[in-house]
């Protein structure tokens, strides 16, 4: 089981869009990252997870 959180989002442009890159934090290490449209809120996939 993970205990892994969301860090604090910065919002940057992407494909002309912007968009909520939120790091995923496990134990005090950045482990990946998930991307929302800022204007949808639609999960817009990430990158990174366990293996």
């Amino acid at each position: 089981m993970s205990n892994a959180t969301g860090g604090t989002p910065s919002l940057v442009k992407q494909d002309n869009k912007m968009v909520y890159v939120v790091p995923v934090i496990d134990n005090g290490n950045n482990v990946g990252e998930i991307d929302i449209d800022a204007q949808t809120g639609a999960n817009l996939g990430g990158a990174g997870g366990s293996p």
